[in-house]
């Protein structure tokens, strides 16, 4: 995110009426992921839109620059320490590359429905 994109989020106080709904591989490293967490308490409600093909391998495989254990990591961190009206949704576009792991990425998306609930949307 860019250093005015910061700025701007710094501006808007803890009142904010506003809903943010974001979209991100979530590989970011702890300390842009927890200054991201402290932004996001701020809106009204926010939803990222975590694009996940598969799990594992063929997740990395078919998301160029996509680190599964990073993207895991940060989903965990993500609904324990945010308000309960963040949100994350997972997207996928369903291609030759990622059609092995697409059930594995259903069964995640359903335990960590079951693990978080109320904080993991619908598969998109």
């Amino acid at each position: 995110m860019s250093k005015n994109a910061w700025q701007f989020f710094d501006t808007l106080g803890t009142e904010s009426q506003c809903k943010l709904y974001i979209n991100s591989n979530f590989t970011a490293d702890e300390k842009t992921l927890d200054r991201f967490i402290k932004v996001a308490d701020q809106f009204k409600q926010t939803v990222v839109h975590a694009s996940l093909d598969a799990t594992g391998d063929i997740a990395e495989y078919s998301r160029q620059g996509l680190d599964y254990n990073t993207f895991l990591q940060n989903v965990h961190t993500w609904c324990q320490t945010t308000n309960a009206n963040n949100l994350l949704a997972f997207q996928s576009t369903v291609s030759i590359f990622n059609i092995w792991g697409l059930t594995d990425m259903f069964d995640l998306s359903i335990e960590l429905s079951q693990k978080y609930p109320g904080r993991i949307q619908s598969f998109y």
